[in-house]
């Protein structure tokens, strides 16, 4: 069956009438789907799962969530099987001072995964393999595969607290006011320096070339959420986060995932800097975040 739909333009004085066709919504048997029947509000061509329509769209309120919609990290069971994030690696790593932990913000875990490199160390960072690095005072080290940290180069940044992937697959290393773009090969590539009134508190996360980290703001509001433009090299005040000591920043798919001192994991709103905590243990203290998986392995 075919439906036909009517659409009326204005085009310099003229209207036109246009009719177009479309194939009209089916259930998942192949019977059509009335537009009128009440069973597929949201007309994704799926029926609603109640004793009425007897579906198998599980909320008949939203197109982007039934049983042929692709699975995201999110706390929705997004393809209707009763399961949420299936398939998918959700989870980021928490930095403490002596064990690297994986977390899961979705589904509210965490995992002791390995030891941190020997001495002292502030941050670790994924590289464009997905294996892991980790900043120290003046020493970089990789994790091979073997398990054991190897110490592959060193840094000349004075009491760092900021270590990421970079969009372009090098890395970014915070130091107070200063933001520097640095690769284990060749060193530093850039610095930025940031306005007089940030410094950096935490971690930093690029997010397809914007990199956002946190200011130790002084304030009610808990930490300051910052934006730099990668390209040009702008900073800029977002807001405040509305809870403080965030030292790890890390992304899922594009979301802005914060680790604090007092074993919160929190989603970060990076327009608005807004935040709730989705998972919480106080026997974790967090001092740096890294995301599971490159840009090369996921983009």
């Amino acid at each position: 069956m075919v439906a036909f739909s009517m659409n009326v333009f204005r085009l310099t004085g003229i209207f036109l009438l246009v009719l177009s066709c479309h194939d009209a919504p089916k259930s998942n048997n192949g019977d059509i789907i009335s537009e009128s029947s009440g069973c597929d509000w949201d007309n994704d061509g799926y029926l609603a799962n109640n004793e009425n329509c007897g579906g198998d769209d599980c909320d008949d309120d939203r197109s982007d969530i039934n049983p042929g919609a692709i699975e995201q990290c999110n706390f929705r069971d997004d393809d209707c099987d009763l399961e949420i994030n299936e398939g998918l690696d959700c989870r980021v790593y928490g930095a403490e001072e002596d064990r690297v932990v994986l977390v899961d913000p979705f589904r509210e875990t965490f995992t002791i995964d390995i030891d941190a490199p020997p001495g002292r160390w502030f941050d670790i960072a994924v590289g464009r393999d997905g294996e892991l690095w980790a900043l120290g005072g003046s020493e970089v080290w990789r994790l091979e595969s073997s398990g054991y940290w190897a110490e592959v180069a060193s840094h000349p940044y004075i009491s760092p607290s900021g270590f990421c992937e970079s969009f372009g697959g090098n890395f970014w290393i915070i130091a107070g006011r200063s933001a520097a773009e640095w690769s284990p090969v060749i060193g530093e590539l850039r610095r930025l320096e940031a306005p007089d009134d940030f410094f950096s508190s935490g971690d930093c996360v690029d997010i397809k070339g914007n990199l956002y980290l946190t200011d130790l703001s002084g304030q009610p509001g808990g930490d300051a959420l910052w934006r730099l433009d990668g390209e040009s090299g702008v900073f800029t005040s977002i807001g405040l986060i509305g809870m403080d000591k965030v030292y790890g920043l890390a992304r899922i798919e594009g979301l802005l995932v914060g680790l604090s001192g007092d074993g919160e994991a929190m989603l970060i709103d990076p327009q608005t800097a807004d935040s709730f905590v989705t998972a919480k243990d106080r026997t974790y203290q967090f001092v740096g975040s890294a995301s599971v998986l490159s840009y090369q392995n996921v983009d």
